[in-house]
């Protein structure tokens, strides 16, 4: 059996780097996964990959979620979304993150902020909202 098999995962920033590759892995693993970008097209290229080969009749293994982790509401719609699409939520792989690389002097209020707001803020949130759906669904 497989290490993660039917964990229903999520992952923000699936759509590239590290995130792809954890959802790629856990997929591998045996887990149903909920692969979740601010690019949609990204994250749905990643849950075609992690589809492939995987399916169990006509369920699929893997969806594609279109958020922004700098954005509350953003997160609570894709919280509502994995499980309203996989039907509970057990991992989170809180991965999303930005940066600008630029020189010091280069780096403007707005790129503090978004850097801030998706790193510190949404990584939070991320957390809380989905702590609060595995709480809800531990006491059901």
């Amino acid at each position: 059996m497989a290490l993660l098999q039917d964990k229903i995962v999520l992952v923000t920033g699936a759509g590239a780097g590290i995130g792809r590759a954890t959802a790629l892995a856990m997929a591998a693993e045996g887990a149903v996964l909920a692969a979740a970008d601010i690019d949609r097209g990204a994250a749905e290229r990643t849950s075609a990959d992690c589809n492939e080969g995987r399916t169990v009749g006509n369920s699929r293994r893997a969806i594609a979620i279109e958020a922004d982790c700098g954005d509350v509401a953003s997160i609570d719609r894709m919280i509502a979304q994995a499980v309203a699409g996989l039907g509970r939520l057990d991992v989170i792989v809180n991965n999303a993150g930005v940066t600008r690389f630029a020189d010091i002097m280069d780096l403007t209020e707005a790129d503090w902020d978004r850097i801030h707001r998706v790193n510190a803020k949404g990584v939070f949130f991320c957390l809380q909202r989905a702590a609060g759906e595995m709480i809800r669904q531990f006491e059901a």
